[in-house]
């Protein structure tokens, strides 16, 4: 019999798309996963196409380009990558608590709520004008009409702008990104909030479970009590299995595989795999650290890699957590050729490097 958290692992690949994916764009992804952590553009990048058959990062690029996919600040201080059809109906449910987090900080900043007002308001006129804007642009525009726009007030400006639907990003000029006016790709939430709610409870446990009420909480920022009732409405859509005493929900219409597959990922840091999940060891042996780049194998984490990359090549190192057979060799082969390509490489070269506990 295989053990609960190897089922539970191998279930979760399925539902992440990480696992035989159908997916032939970035934003139909993206509204499959609700939305995705993009604090790191590269990296949030590679964990779309490793969802996908078949995309290089110049694809996701065009996406972005084009406002098939945006950026903006949806569940917490990381900016998540979402479909313009559900930046409304995600924000009904998440702004107020942002809100009322960043209410003691902008107090402690000297930001009160007129100042906020002004700032929304300024950039609205800025955006009217100009089309679009980088950071830089943007502090320059608020310097002029005497707003302190220090870095870390400035990030708080930026960001109650961003809750509020007045602006989010939607290309790069360089490695700057272009802020636009949201409600010109954004559409209006749409529905009421239970129904949102349920939308949600039905995205998060169908994208990424099998999943505890605890895990949804943690990724979503919503209090457990409002979870309990979302659960409630969806719940002829989900299942849900016990393990060590603990429920874990999932889509009724995605049962639990009764075996694992050998399968290898390479998994970039802040990947969804492991950030929307506050208990991972379903998922690895020891506590990971959501800011590096994992090896995944049979959706267990086992070991961690990184890239160094030159004009034309690639070198991947790779720090696995147990010896180097001839069959994971094969497999790491496999997925070093899938982030060649992505990364449109005339060539990779995959180093080891054992971690010594």
């Amino acid at each position: 019999m295989i053990p609960n958290n190897h089922m539970i692992a191998q279930h979760r690949l399925i539902s992440q798309q990480l696992a035989g994916s159908n997916f032939t764009t970035p934003r139909e992804l993206i509204r499959w996963m609700g939305c995705m952590q993009a604090t790191d553009y590269a990296s949030a990048g590679w964990a779309i196409a490793a969802r996908m058959k078949d995309i290089n990062a110049a694809a996701i690029d065009e996406a972005f380009r084009a406002g098939h996919i945006l950026r903006t600040y949806l569940l917490g201080p990381v900016p998540s990558f979402v479909a313009p059809e559900d930046i409304g109906w995600i924000r009904l449910l998440t702004a107020p608590r942002m809100k009322a987090l960043h209410h003691t900080l902008h107090h402690k900043l000297g930001i009160d709520p007129p100042l906020l007002q002004r700032c929304r308001q300024l950039i609205t006129a800025a955006l009217l004008a100009k089309g679009e804007l980088t950071r830089a642009q943007l502090v320059q525009y608020l310097r002029k009409h005497h707003i302190n726009t220090d870095p870390i007030r400035f990030n708080f400006l930026l960001m109650d702008a961003e809750i509020n639907g007045i602006l989010c990003s939607s290309r790069r000029q360089g490695n700057q990104f272009m802020y636009v006016l949201q409600a010109a790709y954004a559409r209006p939430a749409g529905m009421e909030y239970e129904e949102a709610l349920m939308l949600m409870t039905e995205k998060y446990f169908s994208s990424r479970g099998p999943a505890t009420l605890q895990d949804f909480s943690y990724w979503s920022g919503l209090e457990t009590s409002v979870i309990r009732r979302g659960i409630d409405m969806a719940q002829q859509r989900l299942a849900y299995t016990v393990v060590s005493g603990q429920a874990y929900w999932y889509a009724a219409e995605m049962p639990l595989p009764e075996s694992v597959s050998d399968g290898l990922q390479l998994l970039p840091s802040g990947d969804e795999y492991l950030t929307a999940y506050e208990d991972l060891s379903d998922v690895s042996p020891a506590a990971p650290s959501v800011f590096r780049s994992v090896v995944l194998l049979n959706g267990r984490v086992a070991g961690t890699w990184q890239c160094l990359e030159k004009r034309q090549t690639a070198t991947l190192t790779i720090r696995p957590f147990r010896p180097v057979d001839g069959q994971l060799q094969e497999l790491i082969t496999a997925a070093a050729g899938s982030y060649q390509r992505y990364l449109h490489k005339d060539h990779i070269t995959i180093k080891y490097n054992p971690v010594r506990e």
